[in-house]
């Protein structure tokens, strides 16, 4: 009886186990198949000149989604960047430490009189170049390796829902 009881004791403990595990790997994957990427425009930049990003969304969804911004390309007040943000600045070279970034207002011209919103197709992507250096002009760069994660926000889902999505950490240069 003790010996039964032992085994079943130690089947219970192995089934909670799998079953745990099984869990946290379900949290892993993602649940809205929806994707934000950034991919630096150069193998390094200078830092003196501009960090230019080419940022997708992607929609994995079975409607379109829209994306609100004031423009595809940089212009020369920020516009293209103006629903995204920037965060977990890493400098990987040397030791580790965290930038903070001080995002500069986006001071809209009174000739524009607002964004506007790009629809998204399913299975396809929308492409967004940022200079992610003007709008964080404070951050004093130097020479190495930086990681850091791209968000957009706001995006519309349907007339009820907008989403805010995190890329992977991106991984960039200084010269």
């Amino acid at each position: 009886m003790k010996k039964q009881n032992t085994i079943f004791r130690i089947v219970g403990m192995l089934a909670g186990t799998i079953l745990f595990c099984l869990a946290g790997y379900a949290q892993e994957k993602r649940q809205v198949n929806v994707i934000v990427d950034a991919i630096p425009l150069s193998s390094q930049f200078k830092a003196n000149e501009p960090f230019m990003f080419r940022v997708s969304i992607y929609n994995g969804l079975k409607d379109e989604i829209l994306f609100p911004t004031y423009a595809l390309m940089p212009n020369g007040w920020g516009g293209e960047s103006a629903n995204f943000t920037f965060y977990d600045v890493i400098q990987k070279s040397g030791q580790q430490s965290l930038i903070s970034w001080r995002r500069e207002p986006i001071n809209v011209p009174p000739t524009v009189s607002g964004m506007a919103s790009y629809r998204i197709k399913p299975k396809e992507k929308l492409y967004i170049v940022v200079d992610a250096k003007k709008d964080y002009a404070t951050v004093n760069w130097f020479p190495g390796e930086y990681e850091f994660t791209v968000r957009a926000d706001y995006i519309s889902v349907d007339r009820y829902t907008t989403m805010s999505v995190a890329s992977n950490p991106v991984k960039f240069i200084v010269e």
